[in-house]
């Protein structure tokens, strides 16, 4: 009975051990519910968006320019002078007055636009010289500021020498003279110191005297020469030749 007993024990503790070291089966993990599989799906990428460039500003052409009605005004207003239009005749002059006093008004419209939209146009440079040649001062002063919007150019400087430079009129010398100091080429630069030598030289005194008083700017190497010799063409006593002297000092 004990071999017995002793028999059963052993086989019992076999089927024991056999039973426990059976390996695991894995097992695939349960489906996740449809909702939480879309939760944690990694997110779409984002489109990149590509910039659009914007058109490209379109150049104004004459027909639609901003200051044909202005042009178109200042040439009316230019007509006036054969004398057909409304304007006082108070005495031999108010007339004529009144039309420059019209076209400068016109004139510094035209200014305030060109500088506003930054206009560069050749037909604003010729309007300006035509403007230039008006004997009336207040017309030219006006001129000279819409010239001053415009790049430089041999027209325009011709222009300003012949009716500003060789003039009568002392009040534009000063605002002439800043136009001038623009013109920086060696070719230019002999045109306006030879100009500015006639004007000094034999220039009416009130012109002279203002150009002597402005002439620093134009004084350099090349031009202290021609200066010199309007010196010698001045008189000894002439606050022309004493301010343009005291100039010369350095050179």
């Amino acid at each position: 009975m004990k071999i017995i007993g002793l028999l059963l024990s052993v086989g019992v503790g076999v089927f024991y051990f056999f039973s426990r070291s059976e390996p695991e089966i894995e097992r695939e993990p349960a489906a996740l519910p449809t909702e939480e599989r879309e939760a944690q799906a990694p997110a779409a990428p984002t489109p990149t968006t590509v910039p659009v460039p914007a058109p490209a500003m379109e150049v104004t052409s004459r027909k639609t320019s901003p200051l044909l009605p202005l042009v178109a005004r200042l040439e009316e207003t230019q007509a006036c002078y054969e004398g057909n239009c409304d304007y006082p005749r108070t005495d031999a002059r108010s007339y004529e007055f009144a039309v420059g006093q019209a076209l400068k008004t016109q004139l510094l419209e035209m200014v305030a636009t060109v500088q506003s939209q930054r206009i560069v146009d050749p037909q604003v440079a010729e309007l300006a010289r035509l403007h230039l040649d008006n004997e009336d001062g207040h017309v030219q002063e006006a001129a000279l500021a819409l010239l001053a919007t415009q790049p430089t150019s041999a027209e325009n400087l011709e222009q300003i020498l012949k009716k500003v430079i060789e003039g009568y009129d002392s009040e534009l010398i000063g605002q002439a003279m800043r136009e001038l100091e623009r013109y920086t080429e060696a070719e230019d630069r002999f045109k306006i110191a030879t100009a500015l030598g006639d004007a000094m030289a034999t220039g009416s005194p009130f012109v002279a005297k203002e150009v002597s008083t402005r002439i620093a700017p134009f004084v350099y190497p090349s031009s202290a020469p021609i200066f010199r010799e309007v010196i010698a063409r001045l008189p000894d006593i002439s606050v022309v030749r004493a301010t343009l002297e005291a100039r010369l000092a350095g050179y």
